[in-house]
């Protein structure tokens, strides 16, 4: 699109879909539709041809924002919490459902890159629709077969009424945990869980004001009002409250993650893309990735994990994984640093105004992407396990578009720390570090900043993982959980003729 390296990089992480940003601007743009055009020719985009542009992709992402959460709770639910051997088997499906997705990445970037580098961008779309048509024919021959459960509401309108409900009584004070309110649970297939100390301004929410009506007055008041809340749906907040630390150190990481596909890519088109007779496009060295990905799974499926569970009895936990992928995605950067500076070491001499390139050979790039991929295995699907495990039964899907929110969140940090970089950078007439020649830049410091960033982000990532507790779900006849309570002892009520009086009232009101 004639952009600066600086201007290609944060246009690729605010909105991903390299192929597609080309495409789009290509359809619109005929004058440029070969690479051999004329580049003086060739105009940047408008602003109504970039607001067409950027409105198409977002329709995309918010297909995507939709079906990813959505899919992995779903698959989840498939398996019983409940049964040890079916737990095993969700831990594989989310390995199984990542693969997936690299699978269908894989036919892209070979497939549909090369028919795209052709100009045949008419059959790339019509591979691409054809591909989500056969996607949503498989979904549906499974409908029959498929294990479901009753929604458990808006998760906002949860979250929100423990909010609110707590603002509420805020000059209340919280009694004991056996003194909150819970339903018996006969009408809600979600299971309750154990009360836990922390944020105990938000156990106002479920604090009973009027403990003599009876246990069905008590769900129709909670059904009509915003107070009280029962002490699962507090709990529900504070799992997530709890989850909210280990999800910015998640964001950390996803910042090094975005660097595959802007930065790595520049790189590469400053690198010998000779291989053989072969041109590779250095947007398709996203292969190595793939296979990195999948390698990986297949390496801790049946190598680590059966190893750690024969010598060590154990398993990693997600936690664990995820601290690994951290690992993982530091030496990353720390070898792509490495490249760069090789890449400059054989660059090649040329005008001031032709584009940088270098002898060293594209396929040195390899490590990176397949390292890259690695930590993907570890951090990205045991997050998804990690937060479909500790989330509320009726905030699955919330849960799970935390991984999400994950990815999009380290793409909009990594524009700005690209933005920041080049300033700081390139001040006082010197070129910054991603320049647009790249051979008068240093985008090995760049790597190295993003592999020392990822390092504070483990660090913090461990301190969080130390502190972290885990959700506890109350046994369905355990003695300990906690009914309507009923009486005035905790002294919260009215006695007397005036507390029939507000029972009277209140019923009078439910009734109505």
């Amino acid at each position: 699109m004639h952009m600066k390296n600086v201007d290609a990089a944060n246009r690729v992480s605010n909105w991903g879909l390299v192929e597609l940003s080309f495409t789009s601007y290509y359809l619109l743009r005929n004058s440029c539709y070969s690479y051999e055009a004329n580049s003086k020719s060739c105009k940047t985009p408008t602003h109504f041809e970039a607001l067409i542009l950027y409105m198409s992709i977002y329709q995309i992402a918010l297909g995507n924002g939709g079906y990813q959460p959505a899919m992995t709770a779903f698959g989840a639910d498939q398996f019983d919490a409940e049964s040890l051997e079916e737990q095993n088997s969700k831990m594989a499906f989310f390995s199984y459902f990542f693969v997936a997705n690299n699978v269908g990445s894989l036919f892209s970037d070979i497939v549909l890159t090369y028919l795209q580098d052709k100009g045949r961008w008419a059959l790339s779309f019509a591979f691409s629709a054809a591909a989500s048509f056969l996607g949503v024919i498989l979904f549906f021959s499974g409908t029959l077969h498929f294990r479901y459960f009753n929604p458990g509401g808006n998760p906002l309108v949860r979250i929100s009424q423990v909010i609110v409900a707590s603002v509420e009584n805020r000059m209340v004070k919280a009694p004991q945990a056996e003194y909150l309110y819970e339903d018996d649970g006969k009408n809600c297939s979600m299971r309750k869980i154990v009360h836990t100390p922390e944020f105990k301004c938000l156990d106002k929410a479920a604090v009973v004001l009027h403990p003599a009506l009876s246990s069905e007055s008590m769900q129709k008041v909670s059904s009509k009002q915003w107070a009280p809340c029962t002490v699962t749906q507090v709990e529900e907040v504070k799992c997530i409250l709890r989850l909210f630390p280990i999800w910015i150190c998640t964001v950390v990481y996803s910042i090094a993650y975005n660097q595959m596909s802007s930065v790595f890519i520049e790189q590469g088109e400053a690198m010998n893309k000779a291989v053989s007779n072969l041109q590779i496009p250095p947007g398709s060295m996203n292969v190595f990735e793939i296979l990195g990905v999948s390698g990986f799974i297949v390496l801790y499926q049946f190598c680590i994990s059966p190893f750690m569970l024969k010598v060590l009895k154990k398993d990693l936990t997600e936690l664990q994984r995820m601290g690994i992928g951290f690992i993982v995605s530091v030496v990353a950067m720390f070898s792509a640093g490495l490249v760069e500076i090789y890449r400059l070491k054989h660059q090649r001499v040329c005008a001031n105004r032709c584009k940088a390139s270098s002898s060293l050979s594209i396929l040195w790039q390899m490590p990176q992407y397949v390292l890259v991929g690695g930590s993907e295995v570890f951090t990205y699907v045991g997050m998804m396990e990690f937060f479909n495990k500790e989330s509320p039964d009726g905030l699955k899907s919330f849960a799970s578009a935390l991984y999400v929110a994950s990815m999009s969140a380290g793409s909009f940090l990594s524009e700005l720390i690209v933005t920041v970089i080049i300033k700081a950078s390139g001040k006082e007439s010197r070129e910054s570090w991603i320049a647009d020649n790249l051979n008068h830049g240093r985008m090995d410091n760049f790597y190295f900043l993003i592999g020392l960033l990822n390092v504070l982000g483990f660090i913090l990532f461990v301190l969080c993982a130390k502190r972290y507790r885990g959700i506890q779900f109350a046994g369905h006849n355990d003695e300990n959980e906690n009914p309507v309570i009923k009486g005035s002892e905790d002294g919260l009520g009215t006695n007397g003729d005036e507390e029939v009086t507000q029972i009277e009232e209140i019923e009078v009101y439910l009734e109505a």
